[in-house]
C-alpha cells in the first residue's frame, strides 16, 4: 500500500481532484524478457491518501511515481521511489507514507 500526504494548495495550481499513480517493476538486467509489470492507475478522489495495488511479487524491486491533477491537468511526475529486496509491495508489507512529490525514505508498497 501506498498512502501520501495531500498537496497543499499553495502548490497545486488549482483544487487537486485526483491522482495519477505509475508502479513499474524495476530490472537492472536489460537481457531479459521484456514482460515487466506496469500499471498506471488514475484515483478519481482528491482527498483519498492511499491505494493498495494488487498483482505484485514478493522479492521483487519496484519504481513509483504519482502526480496531483486539477481541472487544469496533471502535475509533473514526483521523483522515482524504489523498493527492493526486502521492500515487496505486498500485502505482507508494511505501508509506506509519502507526501508528494514522494520521499526516498521507502519501507514498503
Amino acid at each position: 500500500m501506498i498512502t501520501w500526504d495531500l498537496l497543499p494548495t499553495s502548490v497545486s495550481h488549482g483544487t487537486v481532484i485526483g491522482y495519477e499513480i505509475h508502479v513499474k517493476e524495476a530490472r537492472s538486467d536489460t537481457n531479459l524478457p521484456e514482460d515487466l509489470f506496469e500499471e498506471w492507475v488514475k484515483i478519481e478522489n482528491g482527498s483519498q491518501t492511499s491505494f493498495r495495488f494488487g498483482n505484485l511479487s514478493l522479492a521483487t524491486k519496484y519504481q513509483v511515481q504519482m502526480a496531483a491533477y486539477t481541472s487544469k491537468g496533471a502535475g509533473r511526475l514526483s521523483a522515482v521511489v524504489y523498493a527492493g529486496k526486502r521492500d515487496c509491495f505486498t500485502k505482507q508489507s508494511n505501508p509506506i507514507k509519502t507526501p508528494l512529490p514522494l520521499k526516498q525514505e521507502v519501507a514498503a508498497l
